[in-house]
């Protein structure tokens, strides 16, 4: 997950700012984040566990601290599902679709039995 736009300058500052210790860590986490980069990247760059700055960061949406509508999503479970339901049409069965996309061979049944209806 991360914003659509990224601030180069906002990075550097956020980045200095934390060694500096101008900022707590969480801010930093914040401000990284709303620069546009990458959980994964800020936990790199901060040298913190991937959870600690996932969780910050979702506790600052759910503060309403962060627009939810400049968030980019990699992966959305629409775009799987559309991709699960185009290979049953075709003809595959549960277990090579879950095979292909990488998915619980549960939510390919689930999917099946709400298209059966």
């Amino acid at each position: 997950m991360k914003i659509k736009t990224t601030n180069k300058a906002a990075q550097t500052k956020a980045i200095k700012s934390y060694k500096a210790g101008e900022i707590k860590k969480s801010e930093a986490i914040r401000e990284l984040f709303k620069a546009g980069v990458e959980v994964k990247a800020i936990a790199e760059l901060l040298e913190i566990r991937y959870q600690h700055a996932y969780n910050t960061i979702q506790n600052a949406i759910y503060k309403q601290e962060i627009d939810t509508a400049d968030i980019e999503l990699k992966a959305k479970s629409a775009d799987k599902k559309i991709k699960i339901t185009e290979l049953l049409n075709n003809g595959l069965s549960p277990k090579e679709i879950a095979i292909e996309l990488k998915s619980n061979i549960n939510y390919v049944y689930k999917i099946k039995k709400e298209l059966a209806k």
